[in-house]
């Protein structure tokens, strides 16, 4: 079972995510479709491709690439909402392709979040890159799941702007698709090359993350203060115009108060239209006179005819109005009108000029909605939604055709004696614009500068690991060239050398004799050791072998020392060449070495006699003297030392001449 789901598990999970998607589309809200269908179209995709890749490759290769590029292009068209600029493609451009999508959910709701989206992106791309599997797939499997790890934790854990949140069934489908990559890489697997890679690129995407989270989340900030600007803009202005009508409805009263009489029809008409144009939410100006009180004029006056000889403007503002006209500037809170309808109205006392006695009043009265609306007219309002309620009553709302969100922010204005509540919703197209490209940007830079990163790691390791191949190569033939020329050299050693007595052989004697000088003297000397074939016999062949080295260690030591070559000439026999000695300096050497032996205190078979040799030698200043000759003269002489007894040193006269015994 777990070799086949090795083998097969590439296949059987993205067969597995299918169910969720299809569970998922009943499962999750309308706004979560638009990933899902995403998902699934990334688990087609890859079923495909991982299909083609065991049946008829060539047949059905091309129909998977068509599926897959079907899905990149979606993915790629939502990853173009988060990096192009608004000039480009704005809000309603972007909203007009999801227009007949089910639901009628807004763009801004639908779409995921970057994270999710690049990581659906790296998995429809990987089977792609097929070929390739260690340049691009362990990254990209990597970045895809530090990627919807993110997400959620972003999710959880973070203040996050109308993004679509991974339900279970979406969640459970991208780790089905994740887990399909990772079979799909298993068999493939070099942990030795991408190890090291692997970690450097994730600390640098880990780095990266942060920083990304860091821009978006202060954007997001940014984000959610666009109604709370709004609001605090529009209250501000609000709070400006309510004082700068103040002011002009008490320049209108004092005006009366200088005019030293009672207005007349005429003249309160022509003010009172004045003061309208400028302020065109006064619904009703009216003169009350004291006497009464009664209303004595009002403008407009077609409207508010049955106003005049009235008492009040309202039945609900006597106290106002006493405390008017008792020289107090004075408001109601929203109170019913006596012609109809409600508002809020503001008294100014009307002064005597001489005697400073309290004339009249003069009213007005504000009408809210109309109020808000003069305010409500920047060229932004159609991104906002304005209402103006109280105690739960919609005074004023304002109209725009752009989808609302749900972030909106309340503020609490006060208009005489009563609380109005202004709100502002922002709209999705404003949100929209308000996201900054910034983080999408540092995020994409960053992704492409982690996989620059890992395929330089990767590389580096490869060379690395190709140059350390090359060089335990080379370490290797060095070895096996130093091992055949040390082998060489032994050879060629052996070859010049007896292996017993370490000493030249006589073949290297002779290469050597025959490169002196042959005009300058030259002696030769034959050695041999006396009666040796009893102490092999008697005393056994190793401590022959042994005798053997001993003397010629010895032999060797007194010939160096005059600068001559000794050289093992054949069983117990020796052969020294000396040049460049006289005769007497030839014999003295001969008899050295005669005594040289002597001292080794070599016993024979008896325990009691030494070993010693026989000497011959000759001495030779002639060119035509050959090294034959002068061996078997040398030989001549050391034969006739061993008549004599042995033991001693016999030099050879010339070759013409006959040779003589020396002691």
């Amino acid at each position: 079972m777990k070799a086949f789901f090795a083998r097969h598990g590439d296949l059987l999970l993205p067969l597995l995510a299918l169910p969720c998607v299809v569970a998922g589309w009943w499962l999750t809200p309308p706004m979560e479709h638009l990933l899902l269908a995403m998902v699934g179209m990334v688990t087609l995709s890859r079923l495909a491709m991982n299909a083609t890749r065991r049946w008829r490759p060539h047949l059905l290769r091309p129909f998977a690439i068509i599926i897959t590029v079907v899905t990149l292009v979606p993915l790629l068209a939502l990853l173009g909402s988060f990096l192009l600029p608004d000039t480009v493609m704005n809000y309603a451009q972007w909203s007009l392709l999801f227009d007949h999508w089910p639901g009628q959910v807004p763009f801004y709701s639908l779409r995921p979040s970057i994270l999710i989206t690049l990581a659906l992106l790296l998995l429809a791309l990987l089977p792609l890159f097929s070929s390739r599997p260690a340049e691009i797939a362990p990254i990209g499997l990597a970045i895809a799941a530090m990627l919807t790890a993110m997400h959620l934790v972003e999710q959880h854990w973070f203040v996050s702007l109308h993004e679509v949140s991974l339900s279970t069934p979406t969640l459970l489908t991208i780790v089905l698709l994740l887990g399909a990559e990772v079979m799909t890489q298993w068999p493939k697997r070099r942990p030795g090359d991408i190890g090291i890679a692997l970690a450097a690129s994730m600390a640098v995407l880990l780095v990266l993350l942060v920083l990304w989270h860091y821009h978006n989340s202060q954007n997001i900030r940014e984000v959610n203060q666009v109604a709370r600007t709004r609001v605090d803009t529009l209250s501000e202005r609000l709070g400006q115009e309510i004082n700068v009508s103040d002011q002009a409805m008490q320049r209108f009263a004092i005006s009366w108060d200088s005019a030293g009489s009672e207005p007349s029809s005429r003249a309160w008409t022509h003010r009172a239209r004045h003061l309208a144009e400028h302020f065109g939410y006064l619904q009703t100006i009216a003169y009350v006179d004291r006497q009464g009180p009664r209303i004595r004029r009002a403008y407009p006056l077609q409207s508010n005819q049955p106003l005049l000889g009235h008492h009040v403007l309202s039945n609900d503002d006597s106290e106002t109005l006493a405390g008017a006209l008792q020289g107090q500037a004075t408001a109601t809170g929203m109170v019913n009108l006596t012609s109809g309808g409600r508002g809020v109205i503001f008294y100014q006392p009307i002064h005597d000029l001489d005697t400073a006695a309290i004339r009249g009043v003069a009213g007005f009265v504000v009408d809210p909605a109309r109020l808000f609306a003069t305010l409500d007219d920047a060229g932004d309002s159609h991104n906002f939604r304005i209402r103006v309620m109280q105690n739960g009553n919609t005074l004023y709302s304002s109209d725009t055709r752009e989808a609302l969100s749900m972030l909106e922010h309340c503020n609490i204005l006060r208009l005489g004696q009563s609380n109005f509540t202004i709100c502002a919703e922002a709209s999705y197209a404003r949100l929209f614009d308000e996201r900054s490209k910034l983080p999408a940007i540092v995020l994409i830079t960053g992704l492409i500068f982690t996989w620059m990163i890992y395929l330089l790691m990767y590389f580096l390791h490869r060379l690395r690991r190709r140059h350390s191949g090359v060089k335990d190569a080379n370490y290797r033939l060095r070895g096996e060239v130093e091992k055949r020329i040390a082998l060489q050299q032994e050879v060629e050693w052996l070859a010049q050398h007896d292996e017993l007595t370490k000493v030249p052989n006589r073949r290297y004697f002779s290469q050597w004799v025959e490169k002196l000088d042959a005009t300058r003297p030259r002696t030769i000397i034959v050695v041999d050791i006396d009666h040796f074939k009893q102490i092999n016999d008697l005393l056994g062949h190793p401590t022959g072998d042994r005798y053997l080295q001993d003397v010629a260690h010895r032999l060797q030591d007194i010939v160096t020392t005059q600068g001559g070559l000794l050289a093992r000439f054949g069983g117990e026999e020796f052969i020294a060449c000396l040049p460049d000695i006289t005769p007497e300096k030839a014999a003295e050497v001969g008899e050295q070495l005669r005594h040289g032996i002597e001292a080794l205190n070599l016993t024979r078979h008896d325990g009691q006699t030494l070993v010693t040799i026989s000497v011959g030698l000759i001495t030779t200043r002639r060119a035509s003297d050959t090294l034959p000759e002068l061996i078997q003269s040398a030989d001549q002489a050391l034969y006739r030392a061993k008549l004599a007894g042995r033991n001693r040193v016999v030099v050879a006269g010339a070759l013409d001449a006959r040779p003589q015994s020396v002691r």
